[in-house]
């Protein structure tokens, strides 16, 4: 289009196209962090994963930069999102009855000690001391 041609500077999407639009900026300014939802009449927030989209709009080659303008109270949350990892948590526990069946039948768990040693190995072992 005229964007990608250079024939105009400027280009103005509508969240809802982010995922659509393939082109990159030097700047990308984000207006607000949330949308109306008329199902739920009310104000809902973007989901951090289209946020991240939008900001991956920026060159990367050159200096590019991205800017969100959002309410006060909603600033500290976004860098911490943007910032800090978000810890990853083991869903094991949810699904554990499957493994321990289809590890006895190929063998793997033949005896109380190897259904321990099993659970051992696991990330939902590492993550139940610091998550219980």
């Amino acid at each position: 289009g005229l964007y990608s041609a250079e024939k105009i500077k400027v280009l103005v999407v509508p969240a809802e196209l982010c995922w659509k639009v393939r082109c990159v900026a030097h700047l990308v300014l984000i207006m607000g962090t949330e949308a109306y939802d008329g199902r739920e009449r009310r104000h809902v927030d973007y989901r951090i994963v289209d946020l991240l989209h939008m900001m991956g709009r920026h060159e990367t080659a050159a200096i590019g930069k991205c800017v969100i303008m959002c309410h006060q109270p909603k600033k500290e949350t976004l860098k911490k999102l943007l910032y800090e990892p978000l810890p990853m948590e083991s869903h094991l526990d949810s699904f554990l009855h499957d493994h321990m069946i289809s590890e006895t039948v190929t063998k793997t768990i033949e005896t109380m000690q190897d259904a321990v040693d099993y659970l051992t190995w696991s990330f939902l072992y590492r993550r139940l001391a610091k998550n219980p």
